[in-house]
């Protein structure tokens, strides 16, 4: 027969809490840094449709308006699209997207069967009761398919954000970009030797690149992108721009931008169907040899280049 002590030892094994037993969450650190503090509504505004030729690049094919509640400000990591439309996946050759005038993803191809693609994004923060604007660009194949349709949409939950609960608002509609006409020409980058290493100092040669436009177009280039594939970052190069036949031919960026510069051409620079040019490109260098050089142009749509239309 059990003993009232055995009995009252057993319940109280029951209904006392263990000193590790999970408990609710009140901290205050964690629910800042865990759980959604704001809201972000993202909208959908397709590009009238019209006509693409074949081969184009940088064709905008989705805006997407990203707006924070003024909880706090939003940090967006990820975004899934979809490719619609009566055309195939191989008419495009690579999709990214842009923020403020940069590309903030790597370029993708469409490699999935239903037409998604997925982005990580650099660094996209929506500030606290204010209006971000992304742009999903598309460059056409030069075999692309006549006549094929082709449009993209946020998937149902297409937008990942660190701190928020996000809200799409899908505006289906008939934006549909069409492939027709001849092929564009198109503009190949090529790389020469340096004939000697960086080193500190000023107006430093630190890529030597070459231009070549194919037969089909005199193309006119108005910007180009340089990524670093080296350790130098922001104002380890300084003063940065490109260089023909001694003579500076663009805009000068004041610095890298984390590890990418922006040089702009003004007027655009041209380069004739067939023709290949050589270039410098220059920059103080500020960093110590810790650091290294190496600027590749990462994406064919990194040079904004459009074939010459007139006289």
């Amino acid at each position: 027969m059990s003993s009232p002590l055995l009995i009252a030892f057993f319940f109280w094994q029951l209904q006392a809490p263990r000193e590790n037993a999970a408990r609710p969450v009140t901290k205050v650190r964690y629910q800042q840094e865990m759980l959604p503090t704001g809201e972000l509504t993202v909208t959908e505004e397709s590009p009238d449709g019209t006509t693409v030729p074949p081969g184009a690049q940088r064709v905008p094919m989705l805006r997407l308006r990203m707006t924070a509640s003024c909880a706090a400000d939003v940090s967006v990591d990820t975004v899934r699209v979809l490719r619609k439309g009566l055309g195939s996946n191989a008419d495009i050759s690579a999709v990214y997207f842009y923020h403020r005038g940069s590309r903030i993803s790597q370029a993708r191809e469409i490699a999935n069967k239903n037409g998604s693609v997925d982005f990580a994004l650099r660094t996209v923060i929506v500030p606290a009761c204010e209006t971000e604007e992304l742009m999903l660009y598309a460059d056409f194949s030069a075999t692309a398919s006549a006549a094929a349709e082709h449009r993209f949409e946020l998937a149902d939950d297409g937008v990942a954000a660190l701190n928020a609960n996000v809200r799409i608002d899908h505006r289906r509609g008939a934006y549909i970009r069409k492939t027709s006409g001849a092929p564009v020409g198109q503009i190949a980058v090529g790389y020469l030797d340096l004939n000697q290493s960086i080193r500190y100092g000023s107006r430093r040669l630190v890529l030597r690149f070459t231009l070549e436009a194919d037969s089909g177009d005199d193309q006119v280039v108005s910007a180009i992108t340089f990524t670093n594939q080296g350790s130098a970052r922001d104002e380890d190069l300084q003063n940065v721009y490109v260089d023909f036949r001694a003579r500076s031919i663009s805009t000068v960026a004041s610095s890298m931008d984390d590890d990418t510069v922006r040089v702009e051409f003004s007027p655009p620079l041209l380069i004739e169907r067939g023709q290949k040019l050589s270039f410098g490109l220059r920059a103080d260098v500020r960093s110590g040899y810790s650091r290294t050089v190496r600027f590749v142009v990462e994406e064919p749509s990194d040079i904004q280049v459009e074939p010459k239309t007139g006289r």
